[in-house]
């Protein structure tokens, strides 16, 4: 009996540590998963400023503009 009065408190005690261990785990992979994201997002609107001025100064002729997508080089 008094190894069973002894394990609960140590089992609770485990089971609180891996959860907070799950939860810590799960914050991380959340962190990462926005970062790149928001990495991806601030690429995303660089390129779309970039472009037209690109476009501009390159001025690609009308088979270029058809090769790499009509909507990337607009003037």
């Amino acid at each position: 009996m008094l190894n069973r009065d002894v394990s609960a408190p140590v089992r609770a005690a485990v089971e609180t540590e891996l959860s907070a261990a799950s939860s810590r785990q799960r914050w991380l992979v959340l962190a990462v998963v926005s970062g790149s994201l928001l990495l991806c997002g601030i690429d995303l609107t660089v390129l779309h400023v970039a472009v037209p001025s690109m476009s501009l100064d390159l001025q690609p002729s009308p088979a270029q503009r058809s090769c790499c997508g009509s909507w990337m080089c607009t003037r």
